[in-house]
């Protein structure tokens, strides 16, 4: 029953489905996904519908919201468990960054970088936090309480990445210094990925063409996009055009080929908006001057009439053609950037050289891109009717010039004052914000890169990063790097294998494959500390994006710990799967309810076989008795005291008289012939788990085989003798563990049933069935 339960949870928190709905009662017609789940696995199951029958008029808790929250509770744990434990003693790095959700709250998500134990470089959602304020000293503290929840030291950090908010990377008092000043070695690296957007909004912000370029595109969206009829008519076109094309040959059929497309907006904050908005607008050329000229015609004295008319002039301009095209020439360099920096496994080092590969096609562009470029937009008017300007003739602005400077040329107008300025204009941004040596942390780590048979090792830049981090290589352990590294480097040169690796998470690989880490360590542990130095925050976008469809519009009520538990089994599917159901049902039965059940569950059993000095007779604990038990508590209770009832003073001589002799037992003191009256119906469960934990059978047998007992008063008289020949007799443990084994079960029910916080019923029920 419990099984079903976790295996409905399981399947509605891997997609990220909603749980509850607005009616659950037994008389709707849609009790939504968890209710309607556990109804249909009863149908397909006839142990479940047995089981859900027999407690369909009773407190069964099994479907309520309480328990589904308890098994969303142990999923998230058990997956950050596994994270925990992949994640071990490794040095890591926090990826942190915050938004604001449906219900207006300011959440803040967490991620992890670190290398395994199989070298791979691992990003991991470990959690998502709800502040009142993004202050730094508000943000430090969530940090904080997240990594103290996971027996986290911030010790051990060796990178923090975030974006370029002044909260985040001030100075003085941004969550970067306040990290820095408890430890030092926590280096910030800003996200990459959000760099290479600033970029290109500083681009279309500085050059005026290219500004206008992106507003009116912006226009033109908005003016199609206002309205479903003009959405559909938009559509209606391109599928028209595209089957025309394809009658004539223009265009290649095949799978996958000539989607359905629609016009893309742009955003300063999306990744790669900007280009796809292009790349769309280009594609969908004629349907949209088809579309704005209806839009024209239809309602010829309104406003909208006369945008489109001035939408339709502008689309028609040579100047915009020409400059949609540049601008998808030089973001489709930065968008393939861009999509490398937002994978998981790619390294700081590695970024950088994929950064200078994208300067160096811009570079290209600039250099032999101009003929192609000035070919692909001839073309592209020719075919749409548009006129192409004469370059050598004067160029005629459209714009009210101030200053009535020197006639220049189309020509020149095209060439030097777009193409060049812009393309400049972008590989200015990228030097300043993507130089090795504005960072002396880049540069060191630049010098690990194994590319060229390791063409960019400089010893002395990594012994220097060597003593960037002071608690991880000590002054003695600096100048064995000294020495290592020059063994080191002939070593790696000389190897072929070692030859044609490209980036630093190759590297590391290969030396464990080799098993140059034991060789080379200190140089291996350089390897690992530049591993994890973080790159770009674009794990926790995704954790936002995920946020959207775990918590929506419907669902905008919910906690901030039911939201963080649901978005781990979702985000971290893959360790997610991992999991097994019964690991989950070991924890979930009790613990969330009553945590301490467990606890004294697992030192009873434990105490127990050390008391006895032997093991259950199998893993199911079964014996040869003929006992059924078909009553309910009582039932249980009754019989379990009256089984035990001839050995209880056996026992409770036992523990008194080894008291007596070694005085040191104060827990089992109280256990004398004058109180033993007191404890006649006490389980010998109890008995056995209060006395256990100071005694077990191989001291008691040697103390009463040693001359300290046999020399002593107590040994002589009748009951010392009695005493010994019970302990020394086999027969008396092996019932101590029959009797604590028939009633381990019960013990589970009584504390329960007792506990201050009681669990839901559906639990109860489910350990007086084992019980029996």
């Amino acid at each position: 029953m419990l099984t079903a339960a976790i295996d409905c949870v399981r399947f509605l928190l891997r997609p990220g489905l909603s749980f509850r709905g607005h009616d659950e009662s037994s008389n709707s017609e849609n009790r939504v996904n968890y209710l309607e789940l556990f109804d249909f696995l009863a149908d397909h199951n006839e142990k479940i519908k047995t089981v859900t029958s027999a407690y369909a008029n009773s407190n069964l808790k099994l479907n309520s919201p309480k328990v589904q929250k308890e098994i969303c509770v142990d999923a998230s744990a058990q997956t950050l468990t596994y994270i925990m434990k992949d994640i071990d003693n490794s040095y890591f790095s926090l990826i942190v960054d915050e938004s604001r959700d449906v219900s207006t709250k300011e959440q803040v998500a967490i991620s992890m970088r670190y290398v395994d134990r199989l070298d791979q470089v691992i990003e991991r959602f470990i959690g998502i936090k709800h502040v009142t304020s993004t202050n730094a000293v508000t943000l430090k503290a969530a940090i904080e309480d997240i990594l103290a929840k996971h027996s986290l030291s911030i010790q051990r950090m060796r990178g923090q990445g975030y974006d370029g908010a002044s909260n985040m990377r001030g100075e003085f008092h941004g969550l970067k210094a306040l990290i820095l000043k408890d430890n030092p070695q926590a280096f910030y690296v800003h996200c990459f990925a959000h760099q290479l957007q600033l970029c290109l909004v500083a681009v279309t912000k500085n050059h005026w063409q290219v500004k206008h370029l992106f507003e009116f595109s912006y226009r033109i969206i908005n003016t199609i996009g206002a309205s479903c009829k003009r959405s559909d008519a938009i559509k209606c076109i391109q599928h028209d055009k595209i089957l025309l094309y394809l009658k004539n040959g223009n265009l290649i059929s095949g799978k996958g080929l000539n989607q359905e497309i629609n016009l893309q907006k742009s955003s300063d904050t999306r990744w790669s908006s900007h280009f796809h908005s292009l790349i769309s607008l280009m594609r969908m050329y004629a349907s949209v001057i088809e579309v704005l000229e209806i839009i024209k015609e239809e309602v010829v004295h309104d406003q909208q009439s006369v945008e489109a008319d001035v939408l339709i002039d502008i689309m028609e301009y040579f100047d915009f053609i020409f400059i949609m095209h540049l601008m998808i020439d030089i973001l489709g360099i930065t968008n393939e950037l861009s999509q490398s920096l937002q994978r998981k496994d790619q390294d700081i080092e590695n970024k950088m050289k994929l950064v200078q590969i994208s300067k160096q096609r811009l570079q290209l562009l600039r250099e032999n891109g101009w003929n192609a470029l000035l070919d692909e937009v001839s073309h592209f008017c020719g075919v749409f009717e548009v006129v192409i300007p004469n370059m050598n003739e004067i160029y005629k602005t459209h714009r009210r010039s101030v200053k009535r400077g020197e006639d220049k040329t189309n020509l020149h107008h095209y060439r030097v004052d777009l193409f060049y300025t812009v393309v400049d204009m972008q590989l200015q941004e990228l030097n300043n914000r993507f130089s090795e040596s504005s960072t002396e942390l880049l540069l060191y780590v630049s010098c690990l890169n194994p590319s060229d048979s390791f063409h960019a090792y400089d010893e002395r830049k990594l012994i220097c990063l060597a003593e960037l981090y002071p608690s991880d290589f000590s002054i003695i352990e600096i100048v064995a790097l000294k020495s290592q590294l020059s063994t080191y480097i002939i070593d790696m040169q000389t190897i072929e294998e070692f030859s044609s690796l490209r980036s630093i998470d190759d590297l590391a690989k290969q030396i464990v494959k080799f098993k140059k880490n034991d060789v080379y360590p200190l140089v291996y542990r350089l390897i690992i500390l530049a591993l994890t130095l973080p790159v770009a925050t674009a794990t926790v976008e995704r954790a936002f994006s995920a946020m959207k469809i775990i918590k929506y519009r419907l669902h905008s009520r919910m906690g901030d710990d039911w939201l963080n538990d649901c978005l781990v089994p979702y985000i971290e599917k893959d360790v997610f799967d991992m999991i097994l159901n019964k690991d989950n049902v070991n924890t979930i039965k009790y613990e969330n309810s009553i945590e301490h059940v467990n606890t004294e569950t697992r030192r009873l059993d434990d105490d127990l076989h050390s008391y006895v000095g032997c093991h259950p007779a199998n893993e199911n604990n079964t014996y040869n008795d003929n006992i059924e038990i078909d009553e309910e508590v009582e039932r249980l209770r009754s019989f379990a005291y009256e089984w035990i009832l001839p050995l209880r003073s056996s026992l409770l001589f036992d523990f008194a008289a080894t008291s007596r002799v070694f005085g040191s037992f104060d827990d089992v003191s109280f256990l004398s012939d004058r109180q033993s009256r007191h404890f006649e119906n006490v389980p010998v469960g109890a008995i056995v788990m209060t006395g256990a934990r100071s005694l077990s059978r191989q001291p008691l047998e040697a103390m009463f085989t040693s001359t300290q007992w046999l020399s002593c008063a107590w040994a002589k008289k009748a009951e010392g003798k009695e005493i010994r020949k019970i302990v020394l007799n086999d027969r008396f443990w092996q019932s101590v563990l029959y009797a604590v084994t028939t009633t381990r079960p019960l013990v589970h029910v009584l504390r329960m049933v007792d506990a201050e916080k009681k669990p839901a019923m559906g639990f109860i029920y489910n350990a007086m069935d084992e019980a029996k």
